[in-house]
C-alpha cells in the first residue's frame, strides 16, 4: 500500500471501484451521476461518506459515492486512499478531520463535473450519545455545511457508517 497525497488526489484520476471490486474510471462515475439526473421520474439522492480504519501501518480511508434511489434502494463506488498512522498517532479528531475534508473534496468534485449537490454522511455520533466523536460531531459537520453541503450524522449518516465502513475494513 503507498500513501497518497490527499491535497492533489483529484487532480489526478482516482481508482474506483464497483462493490465487487471491479475497478473503473472517474468517467464511469461522472456519466452514471449526470444520467441519474436525466431521469426525472426518480426521485434520487447522491450521497458521499467517508470511514476509516488502521491496517497495519496504514489508515485506509474509503470514501463513497451512492446514488440512493427513494423508495427503490441505491448502488454507490469506492475508491480508497492510505495515510501513515503516525500523522494521527493519539489525535483520533485530526483522522475524522481528514474523512470528511475527503468526502468534501468528492463533494466538490462532484458538483463541479456534473452541477448534481451531494449530501454528505458522516460516521460521528450525536451529541448527546456520549461517544467519542460525540465532543465534536458538531464540528465534523459545521465543516461540511460551510461548504454548502447537507451533512448527516448518525443515525442517518449510513453512507459513512454503514457502506465506507464496509470497505474500510
Amino acid at each position: 500500500m503507498k500513501t497518497v497525497n490527499v491535497e492533489n488526489s483529484m487532480e489526478s484520476e482516482r481508482i474506483w471501484f464497483t462493490p465487487e471490486g471491479k475497478k473503473v474510471s472517474d468517467e464511469t462515475i461522472l456519466s452514471w451521476v449526470k444520467k441519474s439526473n436525466e431521469d426525472k421520474d426518480k426521485e434520487c439522492k447522491l450521497i458521499v461518506g467517508t470511514d476509516s480504519h488502521c491496517h497495519k501501518r496504514e489508515f485506509r480511508f474509503v470514501t463513497v459515492v451512492c446514488l440512493y434511489q427513494v423508495g427503490r434502494g441505491g448502488y454507490y463506488y469506492y475508491t480508497n486512499t492510505y495515510q501513515d498512522r503516525k500523522l494521527y498517532k493519539g489525535n483520533q479528531k485530526a483522522r475524522m478531520m481528514h474523512e470528511v475534508s475527503l468526502s468534501v473534496e468528492t463533494s466538490n468534485w462532484l458538483v463541479d463535473m456534473t452541477e448534481m449537490i451531494p449530501e454528505i454522511h458522516i460516521d460521528a455520533s450525536p451529541e448527546d450519545a456520549g461517544h467519542f466523536t460525540s465532543d465534536f460531531s458538531d464540528q465534523l459537520k459545521g465543516y461540511a455545511t460551510s461548504y454548502g453541503f447537507l451533512a448527516e450524522i448518525k443515525p442517518e449518516s449510513w453512507v459513512a457508517n454503514a457502506v465506507a465502513d464496509k470497505h474500510s475494513k
